[in-house]
């Protein structure tokens, strides 16, 4: 590309470039081009080539949205469109897919008259999939376009269907791959991006199952996963090596393209694209890189009906039913006998029939009408629609959702069979099944079960409703997430940690191993313990409210000023949105808020002085102190446990909360090591959206989901970062059981008691019933997230939590006071800006250390500000002493050039939202994790709190980050990541409360594994009963040996 082809923005940009003398600065002014580039100019290439019409209309659907948005595309298919496109190439796959099918319709193994009451092994599929792939792979057409050396292609997107080998077409080119599964989610593509998903509460997509599973259901799903673990394992996996290696490998050799090992290709991916939703899914626990997308290929604008369709739904006095067995399996190859006795059936009934059917039929009655193609969208969209009768495909059920329609199924096979399950689970559907003696009595029931209860129609259309709620249209989403993968370099900081972890250290078999064997050598005998949890769950199914008249309550009474500025911050983007709001908080801001009515707010200070003055009047949590000293995590626990029942205790908040007439659309708690709060939602009957200030860590992902994995995921407090050793791993299994019990013995019983006695009383004053502890805290709809992966673990989150960091911050940045603008703009050298937090007083250091860092800080060339709480005697003449730091202002400031920080949550958003690298002091709490993180991503450096060694140790970092450009440069990478969003974060955080109100608490969210206790997810009683008969096979067989050997015994008697 030339400098006259950029645009404007970029040619200056360049322009700039030229000019610059320094290496550092060339370098860190190339990361701001390379995201500065306009992403109008793609090139993609979209592969699939499956000769099935219904993956066909996913593939153009993808090819469509790219092209809109300006894209060049390149896309094999067994069905290329009837005109040329500007801007796309197709290459056409379709006498592959022919000759196969050619051997398929021989056999008449699989028409539908072969498949009433008989299931399709699934290792066909595969194998299928596999032969289609390398058939079309070996294609002359495939090889020439493959092998050229003139196509690039900015990002490879491919459908996975059972088929891993053809991953091989990223490292081809050099570019991301990006693959989309045409179903919904399940263990087989999942574990491709992440781990395989725990079959005590996800079905296999073959399955006829429905959560939640019982004991025997279970087993199934487990037996189902290992079975085809090894089928795959040892039928697929070789032959997909080997097509990797004699397809792919030698195209690369011709490209002189260096190409990875096959299992490096195909566990390579950037993101996964899912066709599906939670509306009407399983609300899957997924990785930061899987997106759901279900619904890109229905048209945004319904294109009208032939005219004698339309003429015919028009007319049809008592409604339409529509049924279509979908593009692969037709209705001309069921029996004869079904054939007709279907055509009987709707003879009786007083709707007109639409029946997809590809040939003539006679004596076909006057209310049915076949059609050999139907224009699917155009009549679920007609008014005139009663219900839909389907075979349960993945785009039928969508499209039936996308339009509010009821659903009849007749699953026949593959992925079918689970999605009318959950057509049925959610409420919008009946299942019917294909069997030549019972489908059309079967089938008539349905219809008159249907056409009676109103109660499918609503809830299709109340599924409808929560399926069109997005943040974007699921078309715009696509093209929204493979651009950002594209922008940022293949989005590895959204991939999972899980997927480079082996089995047997996620389940700690190692551990175990070497747990029973020391156990063994020391007393030779094993004992085993059981641990299990049962809790409830909370269904609410409430109508669609409008969400422009909201009245919410925000419950953040921690005497922090850092936790206030958050909860300051969901009130501002509240009431900006146009809501009403009641917020009881420790720092009330109330002639910031003077003008607006739709406020109330409810100072709670004095209870927050009065606990701190009690806890930290032995000065033993200032920074001196904390050298030494450590917080302990069940200080913290009870502190706030405290600082929440005085709160509770206070009149004003008595007030509130015991009048009826008091009412909230939603509840907004901040999660802070204290459940019982969660008993707010339910005394106002309300959703209950948490809000963690941190990072989302086990003890509040347990309360919407479960315990992550520790192997995976480190504790709040931990010093490690993942990768873990096997030492680590049991440090964090350690810390997550220790904590555990103390919570358990120590924390719960507490906060139960609180809970009982202060809400018992709010509810009776108010007249309402209040729900047991345990059913009340894991009620929580909802998990606001003060986080993201730019700046934080790519963390697997169930459906129900989301990221939101940065809403806090002003999106216009406030001009500096007059001094500090002219101190930041005079600094020659550059501006170093020092602040230990809101919570850490720098006047707190021990008067050595002081004396130390001013004696540093006059060494420098840059300028100092010092955000520092007192007058101080004999200050170099660059450093400046502020009592308040306007911190977004500073960092904002062109000439800053690093941070020195605490590594606080807030400061490190605030830091990677400007592009600022940092050195961190870390002292207590999420400090130490943060700092963690930071070093981890590259925009930073951690040092020590110590007296002896502070000064030098900072004194080294300051100068290794002033000579060497890759702090900032990562600093500005990461900050073009956190900012690429669909929406802004204060945008995303009202759409997600206001969308939890609007569909009654989001149940269709909730994550299946909040149910289920944990000795089900290990399988726990399975192995108890695996157990138990080998011990009884042993005693038996010991009974026998037994008896043998006293016969034998009482013959040599004899004798």
């Amino acid at each position: 590309m030339s400098l006259s082809t950029l645009p404007t923005r970029n040619k200056n940009v360049v322009n700039v470039w030229i000019n610059l003398k320094t290496m550092a600065n060339k370098l860190l002014l190339l990361v701001l081009i390379v995201h500065a580039m306009p992403l109008n100019a793609l090139r993609l290439l979209v592969f699939f080539p499956i000769s099935a019409k219904s993956h066909s209309i996913l593939g153009h659907g993808i090819v469509n949205h790219l092209l809109d948005a300006g894209h060049e595309v390149v896309h094999i298919t067994s069905f290329p469109k009837d005109k040329p496109l500007p801007n796309l190439t197709e290459i056409d796959v379709s006498e592959v897919g022919e000759r196969i099918k050619a051997t398929l319709i021989k056999s008449e193994e699989y028409a539908l008259k072969h498949l009433a009451e008989k299931r399709v092994d699934p290792i066909f599929l595969m194998g299928f999939s596999y032969t289609l792939h390398k058939q079309v792979l070996e294609e002359p057409i495939i090889r020439e376009f493959l092998g050229d050396k003139k196509q690039k292609f900015d990002g490879v997107v491919v459908e996975w269907f059972f088929s891993n080998f053809v991953a091989g077409l990223a490292p081809l080119f050099q570019a991301p791959l990006i693959w989309v599964a045409t179903t919904e989610a399940h263990w087989q593509v999942l574990e491709v991006i992440d781990e395989p998903s725990n079959p005590a509460y996800s079905i296999d997509l073959f399955s006829s199952n429905s959560l939640p599973l019982d004991f025997i259901q279970r087993i199934e799903e487990l037996y189902t996963m290992v079975k085809r673990y090894i089928l795959a394992r040892y039928y697929i996996t070789p032959k997909d090596e080997d097509a990797y290696n004699t397809l792919i490998l030698p195209i690369a050799e011709r490209r002189g393209e260096q190409m990875p090992e096959y299992e490096e290709a195909i566990y390579n991916a950037s993101l996964l694209l899912l066709n599906s939703h939670p509306s009407y899914g399983t609300p899957f626990k997924l990785p930061q890189n899987a997106k759901y997308v279900g619904g890109y290929h229905v048209s945004t604008e319904v294109k009208p009906l032939p005219k004698d369709l339309q003429n015919l739904m028009d007319e049809a006095r008592h409604g339409v039913i529509y049924f279509s067995m979908g593009s692969n399996l037709k209705s001309a190859d069921m029996s004869e006998s079904m054939k007709s006795s279907l055509l009987k059936m709707f003879a009786q009934l007083d709707e007109t029939v639409i029946w997809k059917f590809e040939t003539d039929l006679n004596d076909v009655p006057k209310n049915v009408h076949l059609v050999g193609w139907a224009p699917q969208e155009s009549i679920l969209a007609h008014p005139n629609l009663k219900f839909f009768i389907t075979h349960g495909g993945q785009l039928s059920t969508t499209e039936a959702i996308h339009f509010g329609v009821p659903v009849i199924g007749i699953p026949v096979l593959g992925d079918q069979h689970a999605n009318m399950n959950s057509v049925k689970s959610k409420g919008f559907g009946i299942t019917v099944q294909l069997t030549e003696q019972y489908l059309v009595k079967d089938l008539y029931e349905a219809i008159k079960e249907i056409k009676s209860n109103p109660r499918y129609k609503e809830k299709a259309r109340e599924l409808s409703r929560i399926y069109h709620k997005r943040q974007q249209p699921p078309g715009k989403e696509l093209v929204f997430w493979i651009e950002y993968v594209i922008s940022t370099g293949g989005a590895t900081h959204l991939r999972s940690p899980g997927l480079v972890l082996p089995l047997y250290k996620k389940l700690y078999l190692d551990v175990i191993v070497f747990t029973l064997l020391a156990l063994y050598f020391l007393t030779r005998k094993i004992k085993t313990a059981m641990l299990n949890k049962t809790y409830l769950r909370w269904l609410i199914l409430i109508a669609f409210v409008p969400s422009n008249a909201l009245r919410l309550l925000v419950f953040f009474p921690l005497p922090s000023k850092s936790h206030s500025i958050l909860g300051h911050g969901i009130v501002d983007n509240l009431l900006h949105a146009g809501h009403e709001v009641v917020h009881i908080t420790a720092f009330p801001k109330k002639q910031e808020y003077r003008h607006t009515n739709r406020l109330k707010e409810i100072d709670v200070s004095v209870i927050g002085q009065r606990l701190k003055d009690l806890r930290l009047n032995d000065n033993g949590y200032t920074i001196r102190e904390l050298i030494i000293n450590k917080i302990d995590p069940i200080f913290i626990m009870s502190f706030v446990n405290e600082a929440h029942k005085a709160v509770l205790e206070t009149e004003d908040v008595k007030e509130l909360f015991e009048d009826p007439k008091e009412q909230f659309d939603g509840v907004i708690v901040e999660w802070c090591y204290s459940n019982y709060v969660a008993g707010i939602a339910s005394l106002f009957q309300s959703p209950l959206i948490w809000f963690t200030t941190t990072d989302a860590y086990w003890q509040i992902l347990e309360l919407i989901d479960e315990v992550p994995n520790p192997a995976l995921h480190v504790d709040m407090y931990s010093l490690n970062s993942p990768p873990l050793n096997f030492y680590q791993r049991i440090e964090e299994l350690f810390g997550i059981v220790k904590r555990y019990i103390l919570a358990s013995y120590y924390v719960t019983p507490t906060e139960k008691s609180m809970y009982e006695s202060l809400f018992s009383a709010f509810a009776s004053k108010r007249g309402v019933h209040f729900p047991p502890y345990e059913e009340a805290i894991y009620n929580g709809s909802f998990l606001l997230i003060n986080s993201h992966p730019s700046i934080g673990f790519p963390r697997k989150l169930p459906q129900n939590a989301k990221h939101v960091a940065g809403f806090h911050i002003s999106s216009d940045v406030p001009a500096l006071p007059e001094n500090l603008q002219k101190v930041m703009d005079s600094a020659e050298h550059g501006v170093i800006y020092f602040s230990m937090g809101s919570n850490l007083r720098s006047e707190d250091m021990s008067e050595r250390m002081k004396s130390s860092l001013m004696i540093l800080f006059a060494k420098l060339n840059e300028t100092v500000i010092w955000k520092f709480e007192t007058d101080l005697d004999k200050i170099p003449k660059n450093v400046h002493l502020v009592k308040w730091a306007p911190q977004e202002s500073i960092l904002a400031h062109p000439n800053l050039k690093l941070f020195i920080t605490h590594g606080g949550q807030l400061s490190t958003i605030e830091a990677i939202h400007f592009g600022v690298p940092i050195i961190g002091i870390p002292v207590m709490g999420d400090q130490l994790m943060n700092m963690n993180i930071v070093s981890q991503k590259g925009f930073g450096m951690t040092v020590d709190l110590s007296e002896d060694t502070l000064t030098t140790s900072l004194f080294s970092a300051i100068k290794e980050m002033s000579v060497t450009p890759r702090y900032k440069i990562k600093a500005k990478e990461l900050s073009v990541i956190f900012h690429n969003r669909q929406q802004t974060p204060g945008e995303e955080l009202v759409y997600w409360i206001e969308y939890v109100i609007n569909t009654g608490g989001a149940p269709h969210l909730r994550s299946p594994a909040l149910s289920l206790p944990l000795y089900k997810k290990m399988y726990l009683d399975l192995i108890a009963l695996i157990l138990t008969l080998l011990f009884l096979l042993v005693k038996i067989k010991n009974g026998v040996k037994c008896v043998i050997r006293v016969k034998k015994i009482s013959r040599k008697k004899l004798n």
